[in-house]
């Protein structure tokens, strides 16, 4: 589950853009915490469109500058956190669970399947369910061209209204605790930024 207000913070810090891409990148795996960022660099290499030494190169700036800093090993894979305080953000407690004696991440759980989606005619939450699904592939087309500055990006963008209607429905699934807001919080916070730019209401 993706922490938003991580994600907000460093959108608003001032630093290179292709080192705020892939901080944004990294920071989009931590907890509440900062904690647990382990993703490949070959997986945000092929996100952000460019090389795996320009993302070592990046990380190696923010790990220098404080913004990530390197916290253990999972087996072979290097762990980060975000530094919260430098961030601006107060700190959180470290969730944890013990089992057996040992102390374990407690991990979140998953989703509920949406149902009624099988068969028979949709009811209208199905219908907004697919039509967030549908806006959600474009979104995401969408995020990836603009990182990579393709002048074809504005061909996937979704329209004001469609990016209205996105943000609006996933924090009334936020409101009344849906499982299912998870899987659209990444790109609502796109599509937030996206109507922020355009100087219209969120």
């Amino acid at each position: 589950m993706y922490n938003r207000e991580i994600l907000e913070a460093v959108m608003k810090l001032d630093m290179k853009r292709p080192i705020k891409l892939t901080f944004l990148a990294f920071a989009r795996f931590a907890r509440a915490d900062g904690r647990e960022i382990w993703p490949g660099y070959e997986a945000i290499a092929a996100e952000l469109r460019c090389s795996e030494r320009q993302i070592k190169r990046d990380m190696a700036h923010l790990i220098a500058d404080g913004w990530l800093i390197p916290d253990g090993k999972l087996g072979y894979t290097n762990r980060y956190r975000v530094d919260r305080a430098k961030l601006g953000l107060p700190e959180v407690p470290l969730e944890k669970a013990k089992i057996r004696g040992k102390v374990v991440l407690e991990p979140t759980p998953p989703a509920p399947p949406m149902p009624g989606l099988t068969g028979g005619e949709a009811s209208p939450e199905e219908k907004m369910y697919r039509n967030m699904q549908r806006i959600k592939q474009r979104l995401g087309s969408y995020w990836r061209l603009r990182t990579a500055k393709s002048k074809d990006a504005w061909l996937q963008q979704p329209s004001r209204d469609e990016l209205s209607v996105f943000v609006r429905e996933y924090r009334a699934m936020v409101n009344r605790l849906d499982g299912q807001a998870r899987e659209f919080e990444v790109e609502s916070f796109y599509a937030e930024t996206i109507l922020r730019e355009e100087g219209a209401m969120v």
